[in-house]
């Protein structure tokens, strides 16, 4: 089984030489649904297969758009839940979990944050059955539900960038440097109008 995983090229060096290592889940709702399936900490590897879904080219503007757009406001989420908590504790509102006190992001827009970069395509050869893996797999989604409100982190989403048919493996362990193959990097290229456009070192 052929799986990939997008890394930002400041850690090439480290990746070819020690592996992927996990990071931590910043998505509480991830880590509970992982540690039900066998995981054990709080970090794992995302990977997704590339025989599944859409076009690899697809995920991967998907991805960056991810992370330019979407993990920024899962951050902000999670910095505004910490301040009205603390807020609550003093008594300087009376219910922290009220939507009145959630970050509106209808005020930051479309707004992407971060720099144009360069990102690094890497493909897995693993056995599906590997003990590695965590033996299920998930369907990633991303798309602007509009219902949800201001508050929603997908809030004004481009849903260009949406997807419902993503196939994720996660991986509980370092995945070691001769399981992977560096296939291409990914040069992004960000724009004033909070777009952005991209092009690989080779066809993927």
């Amino acid at each position: 089984m052929k799986l990939l995983h997008l890394s930002s090229i400041v850690n090439r060096d480290s990746i070819l030489e020690h592996g992927l290592l996990p990071s931590k889940i910043s998505l509480e709702t991830h880590k509970d649904v992982f540690h039900s399936n066998g995981l054990i900490g709080d970090k794992c590897v995302y990977t997704w297969d590339s025989d599944c879904g859409q076009s690899t080219d697809k995920y991967v503007r998907d991805m960056i758009y991810c992370k330019l757009f979407i993990h920024p406001r899962n951050k902000i989420c999670d910095e505004n839940e910490i301040l009205n908590k603390s807020l609550y504790q003093e008594g300087k509102i009376s219910h922290w979990e009220d939507s009145d006190n959630w970050f509106d992001f209808e005020t930051i827009g479309t707004k992407l944050y971060g720099s144009s970069d360069i990102y690094d395509l890497y493909e897995i050869d693993i056995d599906e059955k590997d003990d590695l893996l965590l033996q299920n797999k998930w369907v990633h989604g991303q798309a602007s539900y509009e219902e949800d409100g201001c508050n929603s982190t997908t809030y004004m989403m481009n849903n260009k960038y949406g997807h419902d048919d993503k196939i994720l493996y996660i991986a509980n362990d370092i995945i070691i440097p001769v399981k992977l193959k560096l296939v291409t990097s990914v040069k992004t290229r960000l724009y004033k109008n909070d777009t952005f456009d991209l092009s690989y070192s080779k066809n993927i």
